[in-house]
Formats: C-alpha cells, structure tokens, sequence
C-alpha cells in the first residue's frame, strides 16, 4: 500500500443481517472484491447501504452484481450471510478528523476509530442539537430520549470498531468526527 502503515479488521459476523462499517480504506475498495471470501464459499446472501443499493447475486439474471460500488468509511453496511463467520479486511487507518453526513429520517453510519468509545460521547453533539431521534446497533439495541421516564438512555455501551449503527435524525446534518476522541479503555479524557 504505497509504503503506508496497514492494519487488519476482522469484521465477526453472525447468521442473519449484521451491521457492519470499516475503519479502514483498503487499496482495492469495490465491494464485490472485498465480500470474494464470503462470496466463494456461498455465505454470504445480501450487502446492502443505507439507499438500498445492493451486492447480491441476481443467478441467471446476471449472478453477482454490485450497485453499492466502492466500500466508503462514512457509511454502514447491512450484511446477510448463511452462517457466523469471519472476514478481513487490510488497509490504512481512516483519516481523522471525518465529517459523516446524515439526512432527514434513517441513516447507517460507519465508526472510523479503531477503538470502541461510548456511544453517547459520539452522539452528544447531535442531542445538543436538538437533531438525533434514535440510534439502534444491529441487536436493536438504542439511545433514545424517554422523556419524562428517564431522559436520554444509553443501552448500546459502547461503539464497536468494525460495527455500523442506524441512526435517526429529524434535519440534515453532519456528525464531525474528531481526530481524537476518548478511549473507553483509557483513564484520563483528552479534549477532541
């Protein structure tokens, strides 16, 4: 990779519909080339984004074919496949600071830190805001406001590296990213 430091993600992917994101841009980013070690031993069944654009296999109408294109690190992916498995994937480190943009209703973000960070640290900008309705990880899990029955309620922990999260917001917007934000797994809080 052009004399770049690369690292490894191993995304863990159970049967049924996982969300999944990379922190990683990878030297060849088409989807249908990242998903060949799924895709060679038949298990993996669907990759879909947020716009409902696919990586599916059409059989006689065509077999695989990718409408997502290229692999982005603002973006979720929707992943279905046969059985738990695992894939890697290599590349360099997500550039950070990194805006993900949102719009109005639901959106599947990525997670570009390589360490998990509380969810309601990433989310607080758009609360303040007054913009974010719900976020859900693939267990449907959730921060949502109960209002008079407890506030804003954090039930996801933790944003994972690897995982994507659906988020909700009720105006377009733009989630900045910091180049540094805190490190659940550290003591002291640096500012980001």
């Amino acid at each position: 990779l052009n004399g770049e430091t690369t690292s490894l993600l191993t995304l863990s992917l159970r049967e049924g519909w996982n969300l999944i994101s990379s922190n990683l841009t990878p030297p060849e980013p088409d989807m249908e080339i990242l998903f060949q070690p799924l895709i060679i031993p038949s298990r993996l069944v669907k990759v879909m984004d947020e716009a409902g654009n696919t990586l599916e296999n059409l059989g006689d109408f065509g077999g695989w074919q990718n409408t997502i294109g290229d692999l982005a690190l603002t973006e979720g992916y929707k992943v279905k496949v046969t059985t738990d498995c695992q894939m890697n994937l290599e590349g360099e480190p997500a550039l950070l600071p990194m805006d993900i943009p949102l719009t109005t209703g639901w959106n599947i973000i990525g997670f570009p830190y390589p360490w998990s960070v509380n969810a309601m640290d990433i989310m607080q900008q758009l609360i303040t805001r007054g913009t974010l309705l719900k976020v859900q990880d693939e267990l449907g899990h959730s921060i949502e406001d109960f209002g008079s029955y407890g506030d804003w309620v954090n039930n996801i922990g933790s944003f994972q590296p690897g995982k994507g999260y659906k988020v909700k917001v009720n105006a377009p917007e733009v989630r900045a990213m910091p180049a540094r934000l805190y490190n659940a797994a550290s003591a002291p809080r640096p500012d980001g």
